[in-house]
């Protein structure tokens, strides 16, 4: 299932403002997803990218995000649903990021909402979650997720 590839993002050698050898972005792609998924996820793709910043404090060195995203949510919940959250739960990373599109239905997302709770209920982060709703997410549905802690 996994297919590992590793390159360097490409960075414009003739531009002066080109960063660095040394602080190009390293990208390694270990599972490429379906292209196209149809009603239910059939699987994910899952991007390791190693982002040098210079002068960041040494505290952060090595600070892990995982960003998930377009989740689309129906009134069914699919299998690779919980491969995903077993891997989160496996090697939590130090941030989770959840970018919007939880629900499919752009009117309504009262059926997936026991699928959408089920889901930011399962996530695991060392230092934290932070989430947005997306352009399919109906009004209100902020409303049920979990206070901050």
């Amino acid at each position: 299932m996994t297919q590992s590839n590793a390159i360097l993002a490409p960075a414009a050698a003739e531009h002066e403002d080109a960063a660095p050898r040394s602080l190009r972005p390293l990208y390694r792609c270990e599972a490429k997803g379906p292209r196209l998924m149809l009603w239910h996820p059939y699987g994910f793709e899952w991007n390791h990218v190693r982002l040098p910043i210079p002068h960041l404090p040494r505290e952060l060195d090595g600070l892990r995000i995982l960003h998930l995203s377009d989740f689309h949510l129906r009134k069914t919940w699919s299998p690779p649903l919980d491969r995903l959250l077993a891997r989160i739960q496996a090697d939590p990373p130090d941030l989770l990021l959840a970018t919007g599109d939880f629900a499919e239905n752009k009117r309504t997302y009262r059926p997936a909402l026991p699928h959408v709770l089920r889901l930011i209920d399962s996530f695991r982060a060392r230092l934290g979650i932070f989430g947005i709703t997306g352009n399919h997410d109906a009004p209100g549905l902020c409303d049920h997720f979990p206070a901050p802690a």
